[in-house]
């Protein structure tokens, strides 16, 4: 599979830039109160994330038509795949703490989302 983005990379810059972003994200990410995030918020990444998945696989729906629970079997199964993984990501949590006795946490922290 070709990368779309190879091309992009290696323009002049590009490299600089990216690391840039990401050593501010870092700086970011080392302050936890800027970790913590609401409820609202978390669902609506997820919803969006889900919607955006949708469209990639070729959905016509908008996000809007997500919120409402569009009839389109492609935003369907974004969104509730996107509530299998979380689900998902409790039993590897809980499956590692039985098994190495090691505490795995979200990041960043999902307020309103336990394991």
């Amino acid at each position: 599979m070709t990368d779309v983005f190879a091309p992009l990379a290696e323009l002049e810059g590009v490299g600089q830039a990216a690391r840039h972003a990401r050593d501010a994200v870092d700086v970011l990410l080392r302050d936890r109160g800027l970790r913590k995030v609401s409820p609202e918020i978390t669902s609506e990444a997820l919803l969006r994330g889900a919607h955006a998945s949708a469209v990639l696989a070729g959905s016509p729906a908008t996000l809007d038509d997500v919120r409402r629970g569009a009839d389109d079997p492609l935003a369907t199964g974004a969104v509730r795949m996107t509530a299998e993984l979380m689900a998902l990501a409790r039993q590897i949590a809980a499956a590692v703490k039985a098994q190495f006795g090691v505490d795995l946490h979200p990041e960043p922290v999902l307020v309103g989302h336990h394991w």
